[in-house]
């Protein structure tokens, strides 16, 4: 019993981890973009949308220009940010995360104990996948941007229920 309520509690830790990261770049985020005051020419920008998506509706860009815009202007900020302080992604920084991405999936399914050399070839097929490469690429970008502000601004910390910290992203 106590086996199962450490595996429990480990798992637990795991899950919310990933969600309290999660939470911290949706924060991080939010608050550059707003310090930023980067002003982009949106009209502009909305007509480029329209003559380069054909299958968008001017409706569908009005609808989603605002979520847009604040992902270019956090683009433009990481990107800041990966070329003044030379942040660079290795091809072992993305092994590293398809091989995460496969025991992440493995386990989704109830698999715990996946062999490493299953685990090593699903990765080997996630990595082969040049558009899902690109999308690592930029993750582990984000990943260690995120990892140089908690460096030079440390994020307090402190406990909260899960009712509590549920209700954080409903803000």
């Amino acid at each position: 019993i106590e086996d199962f309520k450490q595996k429990v509690k480990e798992e637990l830790q795991t899950n919310l981890k990933y969600s309290s990261e999660y939470k911290f770049l949706v924060d991080v985020k939010e608050k550059l973009i707003s310090q930023a005051g980067i002003k982009l020419p949106e009209e502009f920008l909305k007509r480029w949308l329209l003559e380069t998506n054909k299958k968008v509706t001017k409706e569908q860009i009005d609808q989603e220009f605002d979520q847009f815009k604040k992902d270019l202007q956090w683009t433009l900020i990481k990107n800041k940010l990966i070329k003044e302080n030379e942040i660079k992604v290795s091809e072992e920084d993305i092994r590293e995360m398809a091989s995460e991405m496969a025991k992440m999936q493995f386990r989704q399914y109830g698999m715990f104990n996946v062999p490493d050399e299953y685990l090593e070839n699903y990765a080997n097929s996630i990595f082969k996948n040049e558009e899902e490469k690109q999308h690592m690429i930029e993750r582990k970008g984000e990943e260690k941007v995120l990892g140089l502000i908690k460096e030079k601004a440390p994020a307090k910390s402190h406990k909260v229920s899960q009712k509590e910290f549920d209700d954080l992203f409903e803000k």
